[in-house]
């Protein structure tokens, strides 16, 4: 999946903050930065961030993780 259809879809199905990972890093980047990805709150926090996960996986990226509450995206390649 692209990247902009994949970060529509994480924002409407999983109510994620998902945008561009220029944004982050503040120079150009092909990946994805999960905003405030902090899943660790409660039990449906867990199973938003399990069926997220799976989801981006399926679609051909990986999540590598920046710090406690950051995610970065990547498309598989």
């Amino acid at each position: 999946m692209k990247r902009n259809k994949l970060m529509d879809e994480l924002n409407k199905r999983f109510d994620m903050d998902a945008v561009d990972a220029t944004l982050f890093y503040g120079y150009g980047s092909p990946g994805i930065w999960l905003r405030n990805a902090d899943f660790d709150a409660d039990d449906v926090a867990w199973e938003r961030k399990t069926k997220s996960l799976e989801f981006i996986e399926n679609n051909g990226w990986h999540i590598e993780p920046y710090d406690s509450e950051t995610m970065i995206a990547y498309e598989n390649s």
